[in-house]
């Protein structure tokens, strides 16, 4: 083999190696897994067998533990995956039973639950519950008796029928235990006198006559319809069946979960129980509501087709005994349909590979109508039949967490087919014959007498975004490893139902660029294509080029930053949101970590905690109940709702929005109205907020119009915090305390966990448990630590201006994102940033925000008047801070020479 043959491969293979490299380094960023709920430490199991030594996995059985000498104490048991089928409000849950030796339940501890977060939360300390439990046996003939919670009933009974199906093997309902009586079947049948299990099949109960002959039979849907819920739970119905088996004679409602005005108007209905009648038992399997026309009832359809589905979910299993099948199986073939279905996309996936790999290698790509039809075929059946598509998006979730080689063989095979079709043969196989987007705009583009000519110096520069987005989207997927990048490609638009609408817009402007600049783009805007011509051979004699220059020096940077991160997902560990959260371990550290509002959080506690991934489970409940309650950027949250109403009659409100508001006024009494909480239109106006859209800022009269609806003396609370009154219909809020909230609240569950020393960060705010040592970011050097200081149980946020601030329309000026509720134009009171400590994070970070928008002197005033420890940063870098441990160690106000302004945006 000649030099230059032997240079021209090894640069090939340099390719194939920085592709692994790139896909190497995005696993690395990816935060470690979680610990599987399954996996049981020997410490929680001392808590119920003090004397355990060891456990030895048993299979299904769960894990056995074992004393020094080898006797066995108990076994241990995870209620998942078995009960998967079992939910509760809106999800399943996992529950780790603790067995004595007699396989009686002596502790039950909750791993993880898909419910609703607040009916979960409810229950974790609902001791009675879990209390109810201790002493039962599968083997007992009867079911624990639950004390259920009031306002999680379901949740409650949900866990406890998962524990009796793991233990026992059998489903058992207890949120329908209520044994059938006597006249619940003269409702279906008037002239039965008793009634009877029936010997031959096991659920159906006789009716009987007065002489005891048999009037028909009597079916309860649960537990089958148990996990069916309407509007708001499940409903248990009866069906009467005549005497030979298959004819219904009636349908009636028997019990109810659901909203009970819902339940009354279907039973009030009586037409659509006969219309559910007029199938027979062995109908049911196979009954499609669309195709029967079978419509809910009027003002209660969740009601009533949950109703029809718990009586197909019986009647099927009926029907799969009598066909000699299993019940799952006699959904009308479904499951057998979808399986078909899967097989059939795959197979026409891999038609197309076929097909384009034929294009590609023969002529048939030269010919006009061929051309033409794989067009056709491309658009219809590629983009929106089968909708799979090659992106970055796929390609880095596959480096992150592996592809699943069960189900996704298809679009395996593709992405294989993308990358190294054009490493080996040069031929660009994907972009020219598979890419569904890219074929509608070939076809776009034959409108010639509309092509726009590209200069030769825009062409240059325009060709080089596709590169320069890839790099960029690489590297970010390194520092941000959980951040979705698809909304930057269009693929996701062809999914039609799913389609976002940042990649729906990137879809729509490429389509229509195309019409004017052929391919356009294919050419100026995808990164996805630049990837592939990253891998494609140009020639046979291959040379080192400038882009494997580049790819090297990406890879290289991209190497810094995880060294300097750490790896593993923690590259913003300290500085991204402003804090460090470096301390004194002192022993065992356990961390945990997650996203909320829009942002990370991260939990440290010296001496470590039993079960990491319950309390992870039960901080990020919290969040998310926090956000989806209170946060206006959530549309269903009860601050969106109070936003959306027009009145000036009391609204009401949950009490802890309510406290929250009221604190929120105080400051701004504090603050003489600098700081509102009724500014959010201003705020949308300028581009900010849940609303904002970003675009020309508000002229002087949309301001004057929009001051009207803006004023904290306008808002008022109820006595009992129940209720929020607005000074104007239109008046709105805008809550930037919730994290600080939140970060309260997350303290509140550690302490009860018995933790002693933690410290908690959300988005930069913090609060310490114990000492511990954080870092202030120093925006004037990005990465860079203004000081360290010391936190002792107490609390510190951080508002800022310098990473806050954006260009106002198309003058390139740039505005905050603090608005004045006097002016209406964005703040600028000469202070860049101001840290601000206090006993909880609320208050730390409601009056940081305060302290920012009050501008200097102001500021200083009002910290001297409240006794506020404040670190302030002005503009210039000059840095002063009022008296107080943290940040002047006990001296007065004083000055500081650092060159920088302090921590994060608020």
């Amino acid at each position: 083999m000649s030099l230059e043959r032997t240079k021209a491969v090894a640069v090939r293979l340099w390719r194939l190696v920085a592709l692994g490299l790139a896909a190497g380094l995005l696993r690395w960023a990816a935060p470690p897994p979680a610990p599987p709920p399954g996996a049981t430490s020997l410490s929680e199991v001392r808590s119920y067998f003090p004397g355990a030594h060891r456990l030895q996995a048993a299979g299904d059985a769960g894990e056995v533990v074992l004393e020094e000498g080898g006797g066995v104490l108990g076994r241990v048991v995870t209620t998942a995956p078995q009960t998967n089928a079992i939910v509760g409000y809106s999800g399943p849950n996992n529950l780790r039973l603790f067995l004595g030796a007699r396989d009686e339940v002596v502790g039950v501890r909750l791993l993880s639950s898909g419910d609703t977060a607040s009916h979960v939360e409810a229950l974790r300390e609902h001791r009675p519950f879990w209390e109810s439990f201790v002493g039962w046996r599968a083997g007992s003939g009867t079911p624990p008796k639950v004390e259920a919670l009031a306002g999680s009933t379901l949740t409650s009974l949900a866990m406890a029928e998962s524990v009796v199906a793991r233990l026992s093997g059998q489903r058992v309902s207890l949120r329908f235990p209520e044994p059938l009586s006597v006249a619940e079947v003269q409702a279906l049948f008037p002239a039965a006198g008793g009634m009877r299990e029936d010997s031959v099949r096991k659920g159906w109960v006789e009716a009987l006559g007065g002489s005891g002959e048999t009037l028909g039979y009597v079916l309860r849907t649960s537990p089958e319809s148990d996990d069916v819920s309407g509007y708001a739970g499940p409903t248990e119905c009866l069906v009467g069946v005549a005497t030979d088996r298959e004819r219904i004679t009636g349908i009636r409602i028997r019990k109810s979960y659901d909203t009970e005005e819902y339940v009354d108007r279907v039973r009030e209905d009586g037409e659509y129980a006969k219309l559910l009648a007029r199938y027979g038992v062995s109908q049911w399997a196979g009954l499609k509501f669309e195709a029967e026309k079978i419509e809910g009832v009027a003002g209660a359809t969740q009601t009533s087709f949950a109703m029809a589905e718990g009586v197909k979910r019986r009647l099927s299993q009926e029907s799969g005994r009598v066909q000699g099948r299993a019940g799952p199986k006699a959904e009308g073939g479904s499951a057998s349909w979808r399986e078909w279905k899967h097989r059939g996309r795959d197979a026409a996936l891999l038609g197309m590979v076929v097909g384009a790999l034929g294009m590609s290698f023969s002529s048939l790509r030269g010919k006009r109508w061929v051309r033409v039809g794989w067009l056709v075929l491309l658009g219809g059946g590629r983009g929106c039949w089968l909708g799979q598509f090659v992106s970055l998006a796929l390609l880095s979730g596959w480096a992150r967490v592996g592809p699943d080689w069960r189900s996704m063989g298809g679009v395996l095979l593709l992405g294989a087919i993308a990358l190294l079709v054009p490493w080996a043969s040069r031929r660009q196989v994907y972009c020219h014959h598979l890419c569904a987007h890219g074929a509608l705009q070939e076809w776009l583009g034959g409108f010639e007498r509309w092509h726009w000519k590209v200069p030769p110096q825009w062409h240059a520069r325009l060709s080089r975004i596709p590169g320069v987005l890839l790099g960029g989207i690489f590297l970010g997927g390194v520092v941000l490893p959980g951040a979705d990048w698809s909304a930057l490609e269009p693929f996701d638009a062809w999914v039609l139902r799913g389609a976002a609408a940042g990649s729906a817009f990137v879809a729509l402007f490429g389509l229509v660029a195309s019409l004017f600049v052929p391919q356009a783009y294919c050419r100026y805007g995808c990164p996805t294509g630049a990837l592939l011509k990253m891998m494609r051979a140009t020639s046979s004699q291959e040379k080192w080029g400038r882009r494997d220059t580049l790819v090297l020096g990406v890879l290289g940077v991209a190497l810094v930053l995880l060294l300097v991160g750490g790896g593993g997902g923690r590259w913003f560990s300290g500085g991204r949101s402003g804090a460090g959260l470096g301390g004194k371990t002192g022993g065992e550290l356990s961390e945990l970590r997650g996203g909320a509002f829009g942002t990370t959080w991260c939990v440290k506690v010296r001496g470590g905690v039993k079960d990491a991934e319950a309390v992870r489970s039960q901080i990020a409940e919290e969040m998310e109940r926090i956000e989806s309650t209170l946060s206006p950027w959530r549309e269903n949250s009860a601050t969106s709702r109070f936003n959306r109403e027009e009145s000036l009659e009391p609204i009401a409100v949950p009490e802890e929005l309510g406290n929250l508001v009221r604190f929120a006024l105080k400051l701004s009494a504090a603050s003489e109205g600098a700081y509102d909480i009724t500014v959010a239109p201003l705020v949308s106006a300028w581009g900010y907020g849940p609303s904002g859209g970003g675009g020309s800022p508000p002229s002087r009269g949309e301001i004057l119009e929009l001051l009207q609806r803006v004023g904290w003396r306008k808002l008022r609370v109820g006595s009992d915090g129940a209720s929020l009154r607005k000074g104007h219909p239109k008046m709105q809020i805008i809550l930037s305390l919730l994290q600080g909230y939140a970060v309260d609240r997350v303290g509140e569950i550690l302490r009860r966990l018995g933790c002693r020393e933690f410290l908690v960060e959300l988005g930069g705010e913090l609060l310490a448990a114990g000492k511990w040592s954080v870092g202030i970011e120093n925006p004037g050097e990005e990465g860079g630590v203004l000081r360290q200081v010391e936190l002792q149980d107490t609390a510190m946020a951080t508002s800022g201006l310098y990473r806050a601030r954006r260009s106002a329309g198309g003058e390139g000026k740039k505005v905050s994102h603090l608005i004045s509720p006097v002016t209406g134009e964005p703040l600028d009171g000469g202070v860049e940033l101001c840290s601000v400590v206090r006993p909880t994070c609320l208050e730390a970070k409601g009056w940081a925000t305060a302290v920012l928008a009050s501008g200097l002197p102001r500021s200083v005033e009002m910290a001297h008047r409240e006794g506020i420890e404040t670190l302030w940063v002005e503009r210039g870098g000059r840095v002063t801070f009022t008296a107080g441990k943290v940040f002047s160690g006990g001296t007065g106000l004083g000055e500081s020479g650092a060159q920088g302004q302090g921590a994060r945006r608020d």
